[in-house]
């Protein structure tokens, strides 16, 4: 199953980046109208993200906590909904469904990151976005702790790669604090976890590709990369004569 996938990866380049290319919000930012603002962000969100984040920004007597935590239960859950369908699928080796319900997972993964971005950049609205901010992260990894390393190669090369380094990672961002710090290094340390088992073709080139992403968002002086409590491995067969 594996090749068939490799092979629907290769055959389906172009449908997979412009589902994981989103919509162009430059624009939308650029409205200063808080109102209209919001208005134009959710009129290029599909279903059900757009009735999602009209409940988010519902004026109602509900707690503004409460609205943010039951939009990313729903969002999380609509994924892991888009997930099982791909398990099902891949499980049947039925690759058209395979097909589209990666494209699915790319275009509501990317969509979600778009609106998260926008909203980090109107603190005006009201919206606590600490929680939100951290919530395309948590995305990427329900997707990886729940798919099959082939699966989510190619969610990782059309989707996953990219954003990291021009939406979510990159200098400035508004996205990248430290909650999505944490969840992005768990992510990674588990796929490489995964990869250093793994007898698949390419695994060692994935891993490569990970890394690399790795040591291009984190500084040389991340925590995470240095050995803090400075224990080393002292046992016989480790001491070299």
């Amino acid at each position: 199953m594996v090749g068939s996938v490799q092979m629907l990866s290769s055959s389906c380049a172009e449908m997979f980046t412009k589902a994981a290319s989103g919509v162009n919000t430059k624009n939308i930012c650029a409205i200063k109208d808080d109102q209209n603002y919001f208005n134009n962000v959710i009129s290029v969100l599909r279903e059900p993200l757009q009735t999602f984040s009209r409940d988010l920004m519902k004026e109602d007597s509900s707690p503004a906590v409460d609205k943010v935590d039951n939009f990313e239960v729903s969002t999380r859950s609509k994924l892991l909904s888009f997930v099982q369908t791909l398990l099902e699928a891949n499980k049947l080796n039925d690759l058209a469904q395979i097909q589209e319900s990666i494209e699915d997972i790319l275009q509501y993964t990317r969509e979600v990151i778009d609106f998260c971005n926008c909203l980090a950049k109107k603190p005006s609205l009201g919206i606590n976005t600490a929680q939100l901010r951290k919530l395309p992260f948590l995305l990427l990894e329900d997707a990886v702790e729940t798919l099959p390393t082939s699966l989510v190669q190619i969610i990782w090369r059309y989707g996953a790669s990219t954003w990291l380094e021009t939406l979510l990672c990159k200098n400035g961002s508004t996205l990248f604090h430290q909650g999505s710090r944490y969840c992005l290094i768990r992510m990674c340390n588990k796929l490489l976890k995964n990869l250093s088992v793994s007898a698949q073709d390419g695994a060692a080139q994935f891993a490569g590709e990970i890394s690399m992403i790795l040591a291009s968002v984190f500084p040389l002086s991340e925590r995470s990369a240095v050995n803090v409590l400075g224990a080393f491995h002292v046992d016989a067969k480790y001491q070299v004569e």
